[in-house]
């Protein structure tokens, strides 16, 4: 990829007579041409026994034996005369061939003669050798086009044809596109052209019998982009020369070309690319699902085997987005006199799409200059140019950056030092903007001495966005210091939600980066921790994400995160993935809230079980995983059961994890019955035992918000005892007895049968009456005494002061009773040394 400006002068602006509307897709060609039956005296390099025999009288054998060699670079036929002529100084090829060459077939043939310019200076070197070559070359090429334009003039009047002139046509493109300067070909051409001659460009979408404007047809048909380059380059030449009819003429004629590339390679890159958006949101959600239901070294595998399986895709997108640049940056000047708007918008989507990947950068800015040289040119006039210019060069330069940090291999100063190069030459990019070249130039400057400081001084504008981000780029590479570097990040992540997108944005880009796994990738990673702290401990984060309402930041830095942990994971290097996945908490499950990560969708849940399957993890595991419901799983790992444990469990009894709420039951009932994390797979397992154990427990839950009387606690352990008495929960109901035989013993029960006379009581229109009777018919029955004087004395939010009401219990079963019913409780210690003093003497002031 070279500098911006390459080309030693910036391309000509033209000068439109009119500028009609292209067309969306290019014309068919009119008209079929008319071809010459093949001269009789024409030879190839399989020459007929008869031909050679006709050779061999005319010439001798030397001379004939020539022949086939000398056409064979030339790749045509021509008449037995005009091979002679070529071939009379012995064989030709384009490594020995030289102009004088071309010279001699010139006056014979002067399509073969463009076409062997062609093949000698495809065989010289690229730079200065074969540019001194072409402009050696370039008063033939104007002789030669003109001799082919009176060619084409002649057949049009005679109404024949010239067969040789396509391949002549194709050879003036490739000479264009060989040049490092096309206009020194283009300038040649252009030479050779009378402007006087309106049919030389014959409009693209009205029939013509012009074999020049047919054989355009044919090889802008062939290459489209190159065609749509060749003719923008050519148009220049032609008005550079005064030459503004035929200019507008090619003009008319190359548009609807560059209209069918742009679209198409936009519309090919947009359909790969939204392919992989949606791939990355479906294992954004699949992994914010599956949650802490998986340890950080699977779910690293899980993101590297999710890419796998659909590697198509990815390397579609790669593969279009190569195609999308290719077809820019070949197009050139063409694009600067696009002028549908619809069209317009479309190369300003693409330069958005190049400026936002490492690859792409490059293409971008080179555009972003050339408009920015070109200020009066159709598409630098546009609504587009002026609103979206800036943004897509805030976006390259950082990309440009990651770029050369992945071609130097980590190396962020030589890094730097290219880029700065390159920026230097893009004379255009400081006119976009007020301020712009000091913008750049200041930024360069604190990039180039390590300065964060100074970058973070930079004037406000989206240059300094730009080179924020770059310094992000350059500084996880290591051109600033560990602690500076980190000091930098928090300093951006603290200027609010711009900042954090700032910081999503450069991670994206390291991403792009970290395609070159291993050691670069484990040089890099360790300073993606950083970013993600910085943005984790910022305020402005934990607000957007409490408010729902993380939006573009967490999809990008999702997006970010995505790629970077399956580098990882392809790589080996020995980070775990949370380190750049966990952002307050885990980034993951935030990302899967932020784009809802529902998981209803079958397709989603299929996936997620064959990965899963495919990382090693029994069919059962994996199918409860997949079918657990993000709630449920993030209950479990609240209540403390580790991955393991949560994957035995739901592995055991699926169906019971499907519903947030029935996994809510299932660990109150768990805690109740005393079965911690460790045996809970055992424990539902035999509760599974039973199909109806999911309605069971979500009767329960249903039960416990009930909007009138809402399940007390009490109420909830007597719903469990007696499910577990159910003779349908047999099993799981032995697993209570063995392990916590206490449940089902008398001590529990009275303890439960205490709870739900008061709760009853509560609820009671009398409540004072509702307690005394309760305690009077237990006078002889400690442990129940014990508590129910416990919850009297808590009743109020638990306050524990709560002592007053022994006054009328005492009134209504006397004070006898209640003094028995406080001692039982004290004695037990379920109520405190102080509830149980205020008590008596409430029950002593409620009798005198």
């Amino acid at each position: 990829m070279g500098k911006i400006d390459a080309k030693p002068s910036a391309p000509k602006p033209l000068v439109r007579a009119t500028t009609p509307k292209p067309a969306l897709t290019p014309p068919s060609r009119p008209l079929v041409k008319k071809t010459d039956p093949k001269a009789a005296d024409e030879v190839s390099t399989g020459a007929s026994s008869s031909l050679k025999k006709r050779a061999l009288q005319a010439t001798g054998g030397a001379a004939l034996a020539a022949i086939p060699q000398a056409l064979a670079p030339l790749g045509k036929s021509m008449r037995l005369s005009e091979a002679m002529a070529l071939a009379k100084n012995g064989p030709v090829t384009p490594k020995n061939a030289s102009l004088s060459d071309a010279e001699a077939l010139a006056k014979t043939d002067p399509a073969g003669a463009v076409t062997l310019i062609d093949k000698i200076a495809g065989e010289l070197a690229p730079g200065p050798a074969r540019d001194a070559f072409l402009k050696q070359a370039a008063p033939l090429i104007t002789t030669l086009t003109a001799q082919l334009a009176k060619q084409s003039k002649d057949a049009q009047r005679s109404g024949g044809s010239v067969p040789e002139l396509p391949a002549a046509v194709t050879s003036l493109m490739q000479l264009t596109a060989l040049a490092s300067d096309p206009s020194i070909v283009t300038d040649a051409i252009a030479k050779g052209i009378d402007d006087r001659d309106s049919t030389f460009f014959s409009s693209s979408t009205s029939a013509t019998n012009n074999p020049f404007t047919l054989a355009l047809f044919d090889a802008f048909h062939a290459d489209p982009a190159g065609g749509a380059a060749f003719g923008a380059e050519l148009a220049a030449s032609l008005q550079a020369q005064g030459k503004t009819a035929s200019a507008n003429d090619l003009l008319d004629f190359v548009q609807p070309y560059v209209t069918s590339v742009v679209v198409d390679a936009n519309a090919e890159y947009s359909e790969a690319h939204d392919r992989v958006e949606v791939l990355n949101q479906h294992l954004a959600q699949e992994l914010a699902n599956l949650g802490e239901g998986v340890t950080d070294a699977d779910r690293q595998r899980y993101i590297d085997q999710f890419h796998r399986d659909h590697q198509a895709d990815y390397d579609a997108e790669v593969k279009a987005a190569a195609k999308l640049g290719e077809a820019i940056t070949r197009l050139g000047p063409a694009l600067q006199q696009v002028s549908d708007p619809d069209v317009q918008r479309q190369i300003f989507d693409a330069l958005d799409a190049l400026a936002q990947s490492p690859e792409g950068a490059q293409a971008a800015l080179d555009v972003a200059d050339a408009l920015a040289k070109n200020p009066e040119s159709p598409l630098a006039l546009s609504n587009d140019a002026q609103d979206r210019l800036p943004g897509i060069v805030e976006r390259a330069i950082p990309n440009l950056y990651a770029e050369k940090v992945k071609e130097h291999g980590g190396d962020a100063e030589a890094a730097a030092e290219e880029v700065e190069d390159i920026l230097d030459s893009a004379e255009g990019l400081g006119k976009l903007v007020t301020n712009g070249a000091d913008v750049i130039r200041r930024g360069l400057a604190a990039l180039r001495t390590g300065d964060p400081a100074s970058l973070l001084s930079l004037p406000e504008g989206p240059f300094k966005s730009a080179f924020l981000a770059a310094g992000v780029v350059v500084g996880a590479a290591g051109l600033f210091s560990a602690e500076s570097f980190s000091d930098y990040t928090i300093a951006i992540a603290d200027t609010g939600s711009k900042g954090l997108e700032l910081l999503a944005e450069a991670t994206k880009d390291l991403s792009g980066v970290f395609k070159e796994a291993g050691e670069l990738a484990e040089k890099l990673a360790p300073r993606l921790t950083v970013i993600a702290s910085a943005i984790s401990l910022s305020e402005d984060f934990e607000k957007l994400v409490a408010d729902g309402n993380a939006g573009t930041v967490i999809q990008l830095l999702g997006d970010a995160a995505v790629a970077v942990g399956g580098v990882l994971a392809a790589s080996g290097v020995g980070l775990p993935v949370a380190a750049v996945l966990d952002v307050v908490g885990s980034l993951v499950s935030v990302i899967g809230a932020a784009i809802d990560a529902d998981l209803s969708n079958d397709d989603r849940r299929k996936e997620t079980e064959k990965i899963l399957i495919e990382l090693g993890y029994a069919p059962g595991v994996a199918k409860g995983l997949a079918g657990a419901s993000k709630e449920s799983i993030a209950e479990l790992s609240e209540a403390g059961y580790s991955p393991t444990q949560l994957q035995a469990t739901i592995g055991a009894a699926p169906e019971l994890f499907e519903d947030a709420e029935v996994t809510r039951v299932f660990l109150e009932l768990a805690q109740t019955t005393k079965v911690g994390p460790r045996d809970a797979a055992a424990f539902a397992g035999t509760l599974h035992q039973s199909d109806s154990a999911a309605e069971y427990l979500r009767e329960i839950g249903a039960a416990e918000h009930d909007p009138v009387y809402p399940l007390t606690e009490a109420q909830r352990r007597d719903r469990f005892a007696t499910l577990l008495s159910d003779p349908d929960f047999a099993a799981a109901g032995a697993y209570v007895r063995q392990h916590d035989p206490g449940f089902f013993g008398q001590a529990e029960q009275t303890v439960r049968d205490a709870d739900l006379d008061f709760d009853d009581a509560w609820r009671s229109g009398n409540t004072e009456l509702a307690f005394g009777d309760d305690l009077e018919a237990h006078l002889k029955d400690p442990a129940y005494l014990a508590e129910y004087v416990k919850r009297i004395v808590a009743r109020n939010s638990g306050d524990g002061r709560s002592t007053d009401v022994f006054a009328w219990i005492a009134q209504d079963i006397g004070g006898k009773a209640v003094r028995s019913a406080l001692d039982a409780a004290h004695a037990a210690g379920t109520i405190s040394d102080e509830d149980y003093r205020r008590a008596l003497d409430a029950v002593k002031a409620g009798l005198s």
